[in-house]
């Protein structure tokens, strides 16, 4: 049976950015940062995931979306899941 959650979902890690080895800030918080120089990270697995009534708008220039992955890796591993604003 697939989790279900609502609201929204993020996770954010060492990983690095496009640039390399530098560090970027949250949507949601300028304090949570991610980014770092660790390719490999593993942020663990998801499986069978359904996020319902997910994103926001918190201003004209910050949205939020159903699923935010800040700085993962490639140890990460997401699948079958699915991401709907009903």
């Amino acid at each position: 049976m697939p989790s279900r959650a609502t609201g929204a979902a993020s996770s954010s890690t060492d990983a690095p950015l496009l640039a390399g080895g530098e560090t970027g800030s949250t949507e949601i918080n300028s304090a949570y940062s991610y980014g770092g120089d660790n390719a490999a990270d593993n942020s663990g697995e998801i499986t069978y995931l359904i996020l319902e009534y997910t994103g926001a708008r918190s201003s004209a220039d910050v949205e939020h979306n159903g699923l935010t992955l800040n700085g993962v890796g490639n140890g990460t591993k997401i699948e079958k899941h699915l991401i709907e604003r009903i």
